[in-house]
C-alpha cells in the first residue's frame, strides 16, 4: 500500500512543483512572504546614505555619530538594528569648494574624521556596518585608484561584499543574503571637469560578475537584498551594465534594490527585467534613502516571515512605528510581493514600535475605525520590548478590496498606516476522485483504480500549505520530501493556481491490502507549516478495497 500511495502521491507533488516552477523565478525570492500568527521571525536593519561628513556646519558629523551611536536616545541604543548599511557618499571630498578646481589630492582629513572620530569611537565594525562607496568618495582621487582612500578609511574596505545572517548570526528560521555594491563610474573624479558625467554611475563587467557569482552562489536565500549609490532610473542613475543588473534583478529574485545619490527618499514604483530562467517578466522594488545630512532622515527596514516592510524616519524623532504584518500593498506604489489577508475571525497584527522610553500603550484601527489595543510581546520573546501584536483582528465583517491599518501610539503624533487587500469570501476548491467517483466507492482485485486531483483556485494566488495525506489501516501518514512521516507536515508550500483534471494514477487494484483507505488533498492558506483549520480547505475520498476478485 506504501509503494502505490507513494507513486501517487510523487507525481502529484511532481506535476505541482512543475507547473509553478514554469511560472515563477528561482526559489528563494520574496514570493516567499506569507501571512502567520508565528511572530519570532522577524529582524530588522537601517540604511543610511549621503552622509557628506566635511560640509559645512556639524549635522553631518552630528547625524552619523547619532546613527552609529549606542548611547542614550542614539539609534544603536533605541532601534537594536541588526545592522547599519551607508549606501555611500560617506564623506563629502571637497567638492563645495570651487577654488579646489585644481587639487590633485582628495581630503584625507575628511576620511580620517568620519573613521577615527565618529565611527571608531563608536565601536564599529564590520559585522554591525557596511559601507559602499558613492561618487563623492573619489573626488579629486587619480583615475588608476579612484577609491584609494576608501579602501584605507572605509570599514567595508573593499567596495564590493557579500554576506548571508543565517543561524550563526542568530537567524534560526532562514538565511538572508545581502550584497552592497560599488557603482561610481572611475573616470569620473573630478566633480567641477566632471560636472556633468559625474553624476551617473556605472556597473564594470567584473562587478558584474561579483553580483552574478554572488547571487549564484546564493540561491538557497529565503530574501536576497542590493545596496548601491546609484539608482537605476532617472536623474544620476547607472548607465554602463545598467541592463544586465536588471536582469539579474529579476532572474535572482531579488526582494529591493536600495541607494542613495538622489536624496529623494521614495519607493520607486516597480520596474520590470526580463529573466533569461523563466521567460517572465519580474518585478523588483527599487528604495531611494534620504540624505542622512541633508535631509536628516533614514530608513528602518524589517522582515517579517519574509514580508519586507520599511519606513523613512527623521533622525531623533521618536517614537517610531512599523508595522510589519500584514505587508504594505502600496509599497512602491503596487507592491508585487503583497499577499491578500484572508477575511477570518482571528487575524494577526504586528507592528515594531522604538522609543528610548517605555511605551505603555499602542492602538490599531481598520479603516479610520475605533482604536482597539494592541499587547506588548512577553520579555522572553526575541523581540522584546520591540514588538507589538493583536492576533485577534476580526475581518470577517469587512468587503472584499482595499483597507487600511493603522497603528499609532496614543498622545502622540506618530503613527505607521499601510493598505492591504481583503480576500474575496470566494474559497479555493480541491477535489480529489476515484474512478470518477468523489466515493465512497469500492474496489474489488480485479478492478483498475484511477486517482485524479483538481484545484480550482477561483482567482485565488496566495501562498498556501499544500497538504497530501493517506489514512490506512496503518495509521495515518503524511507525504513530505523527505518522505513519509506520521507528523502534521506539508508537502510543499507555495502559491494558488488552477490546477486542472489531473490523473496522478492508473493502476490495477490486485495486490492492495483489503481494507478502507482514505486519500486527501487538500490546501491551507496561511503558509506556516500548521493546519490552520478555518483557512483550510480539502477534499477525501474514500476507497474500500475488497479481497474478492471478481
Amino acid at each position: 500500500m506504501k509503494r502505490i500511495i507513494h507513486f501517487l502521491l510523487v507525481s502529484l507533488l511532481t506535476f505541482i512543483i512543475g507547473c509553478y516552477v514554469f511560472s515563477t523565478a528561482i526559489a528563494g525570492e520574496p514570493r516567499r512572504a506569507y501571512y502567520s500568527e508565528e511572530n519570532t521571525n522577524i529582524f530588522w536593519f537601517l540604511l543610511i546614505s549621503d552622509v557628506h561628513i566635511g560640509r559645512s556646519g556639524s549635522r553631518d558629523r552630528d547625524n552619523l555619530n547619532w546613527a552609529t551611536g549606542d548611547g542614550p536616545g542614539e539609534a544603536r541604543q533605541v532601534i537594536n538594528p541588526k545592522f547599519i548599511i551607508n549606501a555611500g557618499d560617506l564623506v563629502n571630498g571637497g567638492s563645495s569648494i570651487p577654488w579646489e578646481v585644481w587639487r590633485d589630492e582628495p581630503y584625507e582629513k575628511e576620511w580620517k574624521e568620519y573613521r577615527e572620530q565618529i565611527l571608531d569611537p563608536n565601536g564599529i565594525n564590520d559585522e554591525i556596518y557596511t559601507d559602499a562607496p558613492g561618487n563623492h568618495d573619489q573626488y579629486y582621487e587619480s583615475k588608476d585608484d579612484p577609491l584609494r582612500f576608501y579602501r584605507q578609511y572605509s570599514i567595508q574596505i573593499e567596495p564590493q561584499r557579500s554576506w548571508v545572517l543565517g543561524p550563526e548570526e542568530g537567524i534560526i528560521f532562514g538565511k538572508y543574503h545581502f550584497i552592497t555594491i560599488a557603482t561610481p563610474d572611475p573616470d569620473y573624479t573630478n566633480p567641477f571637469w566632471d560636472w556633468w558625467d559625474d553624476f551617473h554611475g556605472d556597473l564594470s563587467d567584473e562587478e558584474i560578475d561579483f553580483i552574478r557569482n554572488a547571487l549564484d552562489e546564493n540561491k538557497d536565500a529565503n530574501l536576497t537584498f542590493i545596496f548601491g549609490h546609484h539608482g537605476l532610473q532617472g536623474w544620476g542613475a547607472i548607465e554602463g551594465g545598467r541592463e544586465e543588473f536588471s536582469r539579474l534583478l529579476g532572474e535572482y529574485g531579488v526582494s529591493i534594490y536600495g541607494y542613495g545619490h538622489t536624496h529623494a527618499g521614495e519607493e520607486v514604483p516597480p520596474y520590470f527585467v526580463n529573466s533569461d530562467s523563466s521567460g517572465k517578466f519580474l518585478p523588483s522594488l527599487a528604495f531611494n534613502v534620504n540624505s542622512l545630512w541633508e535631509d536628516s532622515r533614514y530608513a528602518i527596514i524589517a522582515v517579517d516571515n519574509d514580508g519586507v516592510s520599511l519606513a523613512h524616519v527623521n533622525v531623533n524623532q521618536w517614537p517610531v512605528v512599523l508595522i510589519t504584518t500584514p505587508i504594505d500593498k502600496k509599497l512602491g506604489g503596487i507592491n508585487p510581493y503583497a499577499y491578500p489577508v484572508p477575511a477570518s475571525k482571528s487575524n494577526p497584527i504586528r507592528a515594531l514600535v522604538f522609543n528610548p522610553n517605555p511605551v505603555i500603550q499602542v492602538y490599531y484601527r481598520i479603516d479610520g475605525g475605533e482604536p482597539k489595543p494592541m499587547e506588548q510581546v512577553s520579555t522572553s520573546h526575541p523581540c522584546y520590548p520591540y514588538l507589538w501584536q493583536t492576533t485577534e483582528w476580526d475581518a470577517t465583517s469587512l468587503p472584499p478590496g482595499d483597507h487600511t491599518i493603522r497603528v499609532e501610539i496614543p498622545e502622540t503624533e506618530e503613527f505607521d498606516e499601510i493598505t492591504v487587500e481583503i480576500q474575496s469570501k470566494v474559497i479555493p476548491i480541491p477535489d480529489i476522485r476515484v474512478n470518477g467517483s468523489d466515493g465512497p466507492i469500492t474496489l474489488n482485485q480485479s478492478d483498475t483504480m484511477t486517482v485524479s486531483v483538481v484545484l480550482d483556485n477561483n482567482g485565488r494566488v496566495n501562498n498556501a500549505d499544500w497538504w497530501l495525506a493517506a489514512d490506512t489501516p496503518l495509521g495515518l501518514y503524511f507525504f513530505t520530501f523527505d518522505g513519509w512521516t506520521t507528523n502534521w507536515l506539508p508537502a510543499y508550500q507555495g502559491p494558488l493556481f488552477y490546477l486542472d483534471l489531473f490523473e496522478v494514477l492508473n493502476m490495477p487494484v490486485l495486490g492492495l491490502p483489503a481494507g478502507t483507505y482514505t486519500l486527501y488533498f487538500g490546501i491551507d492558506t496561511v503558509m506556516d507549516g500548521n493546519v490552520t483549520w478555518d483557512s483550510a480547505y480539502y477534499d477525501s475520498v474514500v476507497v474500500d478495497v475488497s479481497e474478492e476478485c471478481m
